[in-house]
């Protein structure tokens, strides 16, 4: 059997998000005052994602995030911790091309310097803790 693909065909989850993300994208305008994503805002992004980590009809949550955004570590294990039991998982990772080449202007001029070329990632499992704990040890055994 070959590599599972997507319709569109990508072949991987970063390229099937991309695709989704397009298409998205297309649809909706989320700059927009009325359709402004309440995930676009630092002021109202943590309740949002509080709110959703908490509605979830789910046994257990996954949430996928790194430690140069908004929320610490210590946030996103507070708001999953009503799930149950919460394991972080934590990643070395190559950070992203526009990160590494520094910051540009509009025009293309150099005006920043780069800080740094790796951040972490973050993988929080919540839930039922037979569950998050078969999956810890899965990611842990690799």
């Amino acid at each position: 059997m070959g590599p599972v693909t997507h319709p569109t065909g990508a072949r991987s989850t970063a390229q099937i998000l991309a695709a989704v993300a397009m298409l998205i994208a297309i649809a909706v305008d989320a700059r927009a005052d009325d359709t402004r994503s309440v995930f676009n805002s630092k002021r109202t992004m943590g309740e949002a994602l509080a709110s959703l980590i908490a509605s979830a009809d789910a046994r257990v949550v996954v949430i996928s995030y790194n430690d140069e955004a908004w929320l610490t570590r210590e946030d996103l294990e507070a708001m999953s911790a009503a799930r149950g039991a919460v394991r972080t998982l934590a990643f070395d990772s190559k950070r992203y091309v526009g990160a590494q080449i520094g910051i540009h202007n509009p025009d293309g001029v150099r005006v920043g310097e780069v800080s740094h070329l790796r951040n972490r990632e973050l993988v929080v499992v919540a839930g039922e803790p037979e569950i998050v704990g078969r999956l810890e040890r899965a990611a842990v055994r690799g």
